[in-house]
């Protein structure tokens, strides 16, 4: 483990000042956050509606290339890894998602027979505990519009948290529109940060800047509660976030004529991220792949009651996100790249960042705690 960058890190919180550039660039600190952050914690790891079927599962890649999320004979989710017991061979094609019919898989190396929930249906000797040697398993949950998966050996907390307005929405008829993953070349801390603050919005994405402008949005910051929200009025004529600002007739998804003029975010400890529209929810993933690159998952999520019609109009949705996603990207990628420069010396947040001070003291807690 690498101290000094830990010291580093967490004096800079104790001292109201940002990261220091090797909380960004430290491989063995990277690690230690892989394993206390992500590790330690319910994990954000697929969509909702993954393995919806008996017998579905669903592989997420980008939590752990071996993890799968699956729907067993009686309905239930289940989580393990797709391991062998017996030599550690793989049981099912490397593929992000199938369907076993048969409602069990069987090694192609020696034949082991494991259920969808992972236990072992025919071990090869009468000498086998078959109890004992199912496959390793992770808890799991669907919450907040995600699916969750929290490891065997995880220290954090038993419960996932999120802000109540969040739960309400999450509970809605919803249903998911669209899903698209990309990569962003840099620490993942750089990318929340970016997320916890409008600040940039002005000089960044002027089109979100023209419907949410960024000096009327407040947040609520609270690292205690392992979460973090933020809100933003609308700006009058705009009824959402799209190129035209417009409904097209798409059912809300919030309740309420004062919801339906702002729009909310959230940040979930340790990897998910919310912004909800009047008519949309966006549900990001974020997995930490290396010291200087983050993959990003995010899912479009819709009212069930909207037509297909509508749902056609959702381009204009898309084609919005796509461009502060790519404008994000690139904000973010130049912050990682001075970041190994000896000029890279922050002096101090924002007033208006008290969500990235509120993330960075989350980090700090959980690698000390």
């Amino acid at each position: 483990m690498s101290t000094f960058a830990l010291d580093c890190l967490v004096r800079s919180v104790e001292e109201g000042r940002p990261f220091d550039a090797s909380a960004y660039t430290d491989d063995a600190l990277f690690r230690l956050e892989r394993a206390r952050v992500f590790d330690d914690h319910w994990l954000a790891c697929a969509p909702e509606d993954a393995a919806s079927d008996p017998g579905a599962w669903h592989r997420a890649r980008d939590a752990d290339p071996r993890l799968v999320i699956a729907r067993d004979a009686n309905l239930e989710l289940c989580a393990w890894f797709d391991v062998c017991r017996h030599r550690g061979a793989p049981l099912l094609p490397e593929e992000d998602a199938g369907r076993e019919r048969a409602l069990c898989v069987e090694c192609p190396y020696h034949g082991w027979r494991y259920a969808m929930d992972g236990a072992l249906l025919s071990p090869r000797s009468a000498r086998e505990d078959g109890a004992a040697r199912g496959l390793v398993r992770a808890e799991v949950q669907r919450h907040a519009a995600q699916t969750w998966v929290r490891y065997d050996e995880a220290r954090g907390e038993r419960a996932v948290h999120a802000p109540p307005w969040l739960i309400e929405v999450a509970n809605a008829p919803i249903s998911r529109a669209r899903s698209v993953r990309w990569e962003v070349r840099a620490n993942w801390k750089l990318v929340v940060e970016n997320f916890q603050e409008s600040h940039h919005f002005a000089r960044v994405h002027p089109a979100l800047e023209a419907l949410t402008p960024w000096k009327r949005s407040s947040s609520e910051c609270d690292p205690s509660r392992r979460w973090l929200s933020g809100f933003m009025p609308l700006v009058d004529g705009a009824e959402t976030v799209s190129t035209s600002a417009k409904l097209r007739g798409r059912t809300p998804i919030v309740r309420g004529a004062d919801e339906l003029r702002v729009v909310r975010d959230a940040y979930v400890f340790p990897n998910a991220l919310y912004s909800r529209q009047p008519d949309y929810l966006l549900v990001y993933r974020l997995f930490a792949a290396a010291v200087d690159r983050t993959v990003l998952h995010c899912d479009t999520l819709v009212h069930g009651a909207s037509t297909d019609a509508h749902r056609f109009m959702l381009d204009e949705v898309f084609s919005f996100w796509d461009r502060v996603h790519e404008e994000d990207r690139e904000v973010c990628e130049g912050q990682q790249r001075c970041a190994g420069s000896r000029g890279f010396r922050p002096t101090g947040y924002d007033a208006s960042e008290d969500g990235v001070r509120a993330f960075d003291a989350m980090v700090a807690g959980a690698l000390t705690g």
